[in-house]
């Protein structure tokens, strides 16, 4: 397929059961997770936010891993790219929501291909589901593995509210809009 670049946005624990490095890939390792305290994730946070109250995390909290994956898309011979993580609806999700949005993607758009993740996914969510019934601690967690359409149209709105827009977001943590501008260079034409 020609991908140059490799950007694993999952913890080092995920990346301990299925390591990988493709060789002749610029390999880049970008846990989300990373800037967020592991006392977060309890069930009492789950129960209560859900995938809503996550992604208003990772936008407040994951904002230097954010710019750092377009930084890594602007260089030279960095596209194509792939992007992913356990699943590929939360942290791949978001990111390239960000990324769609600062194109000037309408948000409807973006909501639509988030969703698409429940059926395309819906295998290896299926697969997670069982693995964490088998676990009562677990269990608790089942609610993140949605990919309704609401809860990426509520991050969309988080963003506008909070930040204004995705390219206000990417400036306010550090992404030039020269640099932006050389994404949308890249990634439109």
């Amino acid at each position: 397929m020609g991908i140059r670049t490799l950007i694993d946005l999952r913890t080092p624990r995920e990346r301990a059961k299925n390591a990988y490095a493709i060789e002749g890939m610029h390999n880049l390792h970008l846990p989300l997770y990373s800037h967020i305290s592991p006392a977060l994730f309890t069930p009492f946070f789950i129960r209560r936010h859900r995938l809503d109250g996550l992604y208003e995390l990772f936008l407040r909290r994951s904002a230097l891993q954010f710019r750092r994956i377009v930084e890594a898309l602007i260089e030279p011979d960095a596209l194509p790219a792939l992007i992913h993580c356990t699943l590929g609806k939360d942290r791949t999700g978001l990111e390239i929501a960000l990324i769609l949005s600062a194109l000037d993607v309408p948000n409807e758009l973006i909501v639509e291909d988030y969703a698409l993740t429940a059926k395309y996914a819906a295998a290896a969510i299926q697969a997670q589901a069982q693995h964490m019934r088998a676990h009562p601690i677990r269990a608790a967690f089942l609610p993140l593995l949605s990919a309704e359409p609401q809860h990426m149209s509520h991050a969309l709105a988080f963003l506008a509210h909070r930040f204004g827009n995705a390219s206000a977001y990417f400036t306010r943590v550090g992404v030039s809009k020269d640099k932006l501008d050389a994404l949308e260079q890249r990634l439109t034409t």
